[in-house]
């Protein structure tokens, strides 16, 4: 599990999704992900995150933002 703090960009033309065909000829919308802040809340065992700390995932259900 991942907990990714930021926002969702749209179309800067639009203000909208981008829209776009895919390779099967059906259409898709996406929207850019700018991410402040990735936490890894599942951590490996015994493993450290990669700046040293402990990836416990303490983080509670009532604690995500959504």
């Amino acid at each position: 599990m991942v907990l990714v703090e930021g926002e969702l960009r749209p179309d800067k033309e639009t203000g909208n999704p981008r829209i776009y065909t895919r390779n099967d000829g059906t259409s898709g919308t996406s929207y850019e992900v700018f991410a402040r802040n990735v936490q890894f809340l599942t951590p490996r065992s015994g493993a450290t995150d990669e700046f040293g700390g402990d990836d416990s995932g303490d983080m509670g259900e009532e604690d995500i933002p959504f």
